[in-house]
């Protein structure tokens, strides 16, 4: 019988009974922040746990591997409760041991962890240097046994370790790695792994389009190369332009870019992945040659155009992949 069920239910009915009834004249704090600063959520006078030193360690047991059932879920909420439902800024999930690292309303970092069927309070390096919180309820965690399934075969050996935390500016992302670090697999939302892409198939050069540019309106370049992947180019705020970046198998995310003097935009939906695909196939003189892609205004003609560099050799074509080497060459 897994005990740990039980126990996260007995948990609530004890921080019930441990938290005190909140101030009428100070509005209560959310569960969780996902992108809002936890200060301004949080009410200053909420404590950081409603359980005191004495309180730990606190038993919790679970049958078999967090990998197994539900078991790091369990293990997962039942850190969460001690930590009282603070905002989260990292979560660590081993097959043996779970550490979350929680914001206080004063943005100091507290740490607990599950290990040897224990909850404990436990000293930790992390530091708070402005990172997106998130509420692990929010995530897949009766599936890690699957995601570490899902790593190993794509190249994660050794100890798997499942994280979720900022990984870019406001992007926060579940990974899996090992311990020691051997590669990191991202997963989405859903537990899905992030598909890793080539810049050689079709089909791939079409997922990567569509990664960069959906949802966007106006865009100064699009290219792909082997070593930068795929990205987009797009007006940001204030003049700046934004690059919208897909490479491997690490999920899209944007950086500025300082540009003087930014390309002409136009609609991306002009673009046709698949005509790319078939002018890489034209110009390449074997499927895998390194080529770089760029499609934009830069040569200042009525609509953009596809370069394509292979080596030392450059070559052009329109829109609908006609060769326009010569013309403009």
């Amino acid at each position: 019988m897994n005990t740990g069920r039980f126990a996260v239910g007995a948990l609530a009915l004890l921080l019930v009974a441990c938290t005190p009834s909140p101030d009428p004249a100070t509005p209560s704090a959310p569960a969780s922040s996902a992108v809002a600063p936890p200060s301004a959520t949080v009410s200053p006078e909420a404590s950081p746990s409603p359980w005191a030193a004495e309180d730990l360690p606190m038993p919790f047991v679970v049958d078999g591997p967090l990998s197994e059932q539900d078991n790091a879920a369990e293990v997962v909420e039942a850190l969460h409760m001690v930590a009282g439902h603070l905002p989260v800024l990292k979560l660590d999930v081993t097959l043996d041991q779970a550490t979350l690292n929680a914001l206080t309303p004063d943005e100091r970092v507290v740490t607990y962890r599950w290990a040897d069927d224990a909850i404990d309070a436990v000293t930790s390096d992390f530091q708070y240097l402005g990172q997106t919180t998130f509420n692990p309820a929010d995530y897949p965690l009766a599936s890690i046994g699957r995601m570490f399934d899902v790593a190993d075969l794509r190249g994660v050996h050794g100890d798997p370790i499942y994280q979720i935390q900022e990984y870019r500016e406001g992007a926060v992302l579940q990974t899996v790695s090992s311990l020691p670090e051997s590669t990191t697999v991202f997963f989405l939302k859903d537990g899905s792994a992030v598909p890793d892409l080539t810049v050689t198939s079709a089909l791939d050069i079409a997922d990567g389009f569509k990664a960069v540019t959906e949802g966007v309106t106006e865009i100064n370049q699009f290219g792909l190369s082997p070593e930068r992947g795929y990205w987009a180019d797009m007006p940001g705020d204030d003049g700046q332009i934004v690059r919208r970046t897909r490479t491997g198998g690490v999920p899209a995310y944007d950086a500025p870019r300082t540009e003087l003097n930014p390309l002409p935009v136009f609609d991306p939906e002009v673009i046709d992945p698949a005509v790319i695909a078939m002018v890489l196939a034209r110009v390449r003189t074997e499927p895998t040659e390194a080529c770089t892609v760029t499609v934009d205004m830069a040569l200042e003609r009525s609509a953009p155009v596809i370069t394509v560099v292979c080596g030392t050799e450059t070559y052009y074509a329109d829109l609908e992949g006609r060769d326009m080497t010569d013309l403009i060459g």
